[in-house]
């Protein structure tokens, strides 16, 4: 049987980041777009929501479509 994988801790701002993702992919069935997301999270800037995106997506909590608007999915843990 294989052991469970477990992914790196996050910071406060990237568990809030997720879990606002999740939240609004839950009630309107697609992913935000970073300037949606960057409001939702009350972050000032695009810059910051990609960073915390990009973390998200090292540590295997997110996956995105390079150049595809909205594609961004929460990958469920194993």
């Amino acid at each position: 049987m294989k052991a469970p994988t477990s992914r790196p801790a996050l910071t406060r701002l990237q568990r809030k980041v997720l879990s606002r993702l999740g939240s609004y992919i839950r009630k309107n069935g697609r992913s935000p777009s970073y300037r949606e997301l960057m409001r939702l999270c009350e972050v000032t800037n695009v810059h910051s929501i990609s960073s915390h995106l990009d973390a998200l997506q090292r540590k295997g909590y997110v996956t995105r479509t390079p150049r595809v608007s909205k594609s961004i999915k929460i990958v469920e843990a194993a």
